[in-house]
């Protein structure tokens, strides 16, 4: 099985066994918890710094960086909109990577989008 199918497993691991109703901190904590036990190495809340004529206007946190190569973020809310998905495309341009998951558990089954820039 490929890394981004075993990595969408993981999610619906969580959902299988969490259900729905739960912060998105809840998610996020088991889905770690789940990457781990997957054997995935991965990092969580990575802050990228965001300059504007050389000076650093704030940072940009991504949710999971998985295996160096893939970013995953997690979300509870109703849909995964455009906005969503253009906002995301920027944080995988900065963090410097091609792929990424937009993971939402707010749904009665997890959906996700895969992302490629």
């Amino acid at each position: 099985m490929d890394t981004l199918k075993r990595i969408i497993a993981c999610a619906f691991e969580v959902q299988r066994t969490l259900g729905n109703g739960f912060t998105k901190s809840i998610y996020e904590n088991a889905f770690s918890l789940e990457l781990a036990d997957k054997g995935f190495s991965h990092v969580r809340n990575t802050a990228q710094a965001i300059h504007y004529k050389s000076k650093t206007v704030g940072n940009l946190t991504a949710g999971f960086i998985v295996e160096n190569t893939y970013l995953i973020e997690i979300q509870n809310k109703k849909e995964i909109n455009e906005l969503q998905i253009k906002s995301f495309k920027r944080k995988l341009s900065n963090f410097q990577l091609k792929t990424g998951l937009l993971i939402n558990f707010e749904e009665k089954n997890v959906t996700f989008k895969r992302v490629v820039i």
